[in-house]
Formats: structure tokens, sequence, C-alpha cells
């Protein structure tokens, strides 16, 4: 099965019925598509943190991800394709956060090699491309361990978004459909949950205003 085809909440359901009637093979295509996904967003942050290679690489992560996600799918059986997509984005989530941790907290071995969060040696790098629409492009944080913690502390409604569009890529007409509200809202709830999220984590002269273009 094509990974790419397995983001359709048609397709999933159809693996969650075979995997409740014990088809191992479900839960192989499940976690293979979900990981897909996991390895570009690693590639990106190991591009933003060199320093972060000499000790950990994308498939280590990857592997890491791939138990946890199986494990939770041991425990966890998850009914429909909202489920499972919240599942899989929240074992991406702790992975990533737990990798940050790891090696960029108090006594992580790369703390003192992670590079400041800035562009062009001073202003802050946004952590959304509020221009574009694409949900495709992860930010570019030095401090993404941060990133991954906000959100996963965020209101519900919000992290159900960052959980749709942005760990699992699912496009806005795809989490329209996977969570039963209106992809005309979606985008504009999506618009404002990236506006929080950078009046967040940006010095309060990087303010954006909810109604700004």
């Amino acid at each position: 099965m094509d990974p790419v085809q397995t983001s359709s909440t048609v397709v999933v359901q159809r693996l969650l019925d075979q995997l409740q009637v014990g088809d191992p093979a479900a839960s192989r295509q499940l976690i293979t598509a979900t990981l897909e996904r996991l390895r570009a967003l690693v590639q990106k942050i190991l591009a933003d943190h060199p320093g972060l290679k000499r000790w950990e690489d994308v498939d280590d992560v990857v592997q890491n991800s791939s138990v946890r996600l199986w494990k939770a799918l041991e425990n966890h059986h998850p009914q429909t394709p909202l489920d499972y997509f919240r599942l899989a984005a929240t074992v991406i989530r702790r992975e990533l956060i737990d990798l940050s941790r790891k090696y960029f907290g108090p006594l992580g071995l790369g703390a003192n090699q992670a590079k400041s969060w800035v562009a062009d040696g001073s202003a802050p790098v946004a952590p959304i491309d509020l221009c574009s629409d694409s949900t495709n492009d992860p930010v570019k944080l030095g401090s993404w361990g941060e990133f991954h913690e906000y959100i996963d502390k965020m209101p519900a409604d919000e992290q159900l978004l960052f959980d749709l569009l942005w760990y699992q890529g699912l496009t806005l007409s795809e989490a329209a459909e996977a969570s039963g509200i209106a992809e005309r809202t979606l985008r504009r709830r999506w618009r404002a949950a990236r506006i929080n999220l950078h009046n967040a984590l940006l010095a309060d002269d990087s303010q954006i205003e909810p109604d700004s273009p």
C-alpha cells in the first residue's frame, strides 16, 4: 500500500477495521505510513541541528517511535481515523520531547551546542509561516523541544489542529473529514492556533494581532 494513501480517512478506517479483527498486517501498514511522516519531520529537525547527528540519526528516532506506536496500538484500540491520528501524533510528540530533553535539557549532551533561535544572527524565526496555508513545513526552532512541549499543553481544540495538520501532515480537506469540522472553519481555526503559538514563543515585540493579514 502506498504510504501517502494511508492519510486518507477511508483507508485508515479500513485498516482500523482489520485491526479490530486481529489482522497484524493492519498495524504494520498504519505504523509504516505514520513513520514516513515522522521521518520527514526528523530529517528537518536534524538539518537545523547538525550537532545532534553525532548522537542520533533519523533511523534511531524512527525506530524508537515505531516501538512506542506498536505498544500504543497494543494497549489502545482506535475506533476511528481521528482516534488513530491523535494517538499517533501523541506518540511522535512524546518521542521528540524526550529526545529534546535528553540532549538539550540542563544536563543534556547537546545543551552547549544548541544554536540560538535566530535568523541572520538577530531576528527570531517565525515558528509558523502565517503567509502560507502549507501544513507540511515544520517550524525551524532552535528550541524545538519547547515547541513540542507547548503543543502538548495546548487546549484540546488547538492541539487537535496540530495533531492532524502538523504531526500527521493531513491536508485541510482530510483534516476536515476526519474531525467533522467544516474546512472553512478549520482553516480559520488553524490560522488562529498558529498565531497563538507564534505569540506564545516569540518576544513581545514580535506579537501578531489575531486579525492581522
